[in-house]
């Protein structure tokens, strides 16, 4: 919470000292498709989960002069879901694949899906090009980001295709809610004096989540395994591509 208090108040002091008194804001709101890239490490999720999904992000901001202004908005993804194949001596969630009842050449079968979303405050900057219908943009901000993921097991090579009741004793949720520094570079330009279009790169340090244990939801509480610890899964920090529209007010 550290981070979120002085971005907060680094937020202020800028207000403070660009806007002056006899300024009006210029306010507009856009939104963006975008499509999120984020992995899994290695041993931790990587083998298993989606690395792209489809994401909304629906912004307001306020221009605060020609070059500076606070932009504010929320970002959901679409629920990414994926079957996959692990076999015996792999990791998963830090644990190795045991052989002992699926032997050497055995395997399980998993599904999984992931979901983010959460609300972003961002100080943009704009550098208008010689046209001036075109600008180059850049933010520098923090996410309040939800991260969750669901891990289930279908079937294995011993007992073939699970039951149901086996299916959901298998399933594992990660949930966690991290505030994590964002940085974007873009483009946009004017259709008219009240429209335009938006191109975005952003970086963000998804990284943050990292070592997340699993639920059983049947419990509710953390599934610890004996004498090996927890189940865990960690994130490596994430790009989204964006194209979208915006309007001025």
């Amino acid at each position: 919470m550290y981070f979120l208090r002085f971005f907060l108040g680094g937020v202020f002091l800028f207000c403070s000292f660009i806007i002056s008194a006899e300024q009006a804001l210029m306010p507009y709101v856009g939104l963006d498709m975008q499509q999120r890239n984020m992995s899994f490490k290695k041993n931790y999720g990587g083998n298993i989960y989606s690395e792209k999904s489809l994401q909304n992000n629906l912004y307001l901001g306020f221009r605060l002069n020609n070059y500076f202004g606070l932009e504010g908005g929320y970002q959901s993804s679409q629920n990414t879901s994926k079957q996959s194949t692990v076999v015996v001596g792999e990791y998963v969630f830090g644990q190795v694949v045991d052989g002992l009842n699926l032997g050497v050449d055995g395997f399980i079968v998993t599904k999984t899906s992931i979901r983010t979303k959460g609300p972003h405050l961002n100080i943009i900057g704009f550098l208008p090009v010689a046209d001036g219908g075109t600008q180059f943009i850049t933010s520098l901000g923090i996410t309040s980001l939800t991260l969750k993921a669901e891990y289930k097991q279908l079937a294995d090579n011993f007992l073939g295709a699970y039951q149901p009741q086996y299916v959901t004793e298998t399933t594992r949720d990660f949930l966690s809610t991290l505030v994590i520094p964002r940085y974007m570079l873009g483009v946009q330009r004017k259709f008219t004096e009240s429209l335009g279009f938006r191109a975005s790169f952003l970086y963000e340090f998804t990284s943050r989540f990292k070592k997340m244990v699993a639920k059983n939801p049947l419990s509710q509480s953390d599934d610890l395994l004996p004498g090996d610890g927890a189940l865990r899964a960690s994130l490596r920090n994430s790009i989204t591509y964006g194209l979208g529209v915006f309007m001025n007010f």
